[in-house]
């Protein structure tokens, strides 16, 4: 069977409001490697991986790129949890970029053929 890939993207914010800036520093750093060596690559804000798996297989990947950072490091004495104010998974042909204008203030470019001169217009 010939599945279709998929792309997902892994959002991760981390507590700046209530954590020391360098700690949430190192810890960014971390998340970013491990997640790369998991498979996903950063895209802005987010880590995306195109893949034929399921949700569920890319949610537990996350987590378990998330659960093998060493939570005995020299700055930290929490989990990577106790960093992380969001951690979820976005299907991508569901993911919405507010940036760009709504569809419905978009146009959309027609091209007129004109049989006479056999050009177009």
């Amino acid at each position: 069977m010939n599945r279709l890939n998929k792309t997902y993207g892994i959002v991760i914010n981390l507590d700046y409001t209530h954590l020391p800036k360098n700690q949430i520093r190192q810890m960014w750093n971390k998340i970013s490697r491990v997640m790369q060596l998991y498979g996903f690559h950063i895209d802005k804000r987010m880590f995306i991986i195109h893949t034929e798996k399921n949700a569920e297989f890319i949610s537990t990947l996350a987590r378990t790129a998330i659960d093998s950072i060493d939570s005995h490091s020299k700055f930290q004495k929490n989990s990577p949890y106790h960093y992380i104010t969001d951690f979820f998974a976005v299907e991508m042909s569901n993911y919405i970029d507010l940036r760009l204008p709504a569809l419905s203030n978009s146009i959309e470019l027609t091209e007129i053929y004109n049989e006479e001169n056999k050009n177009y217009a």
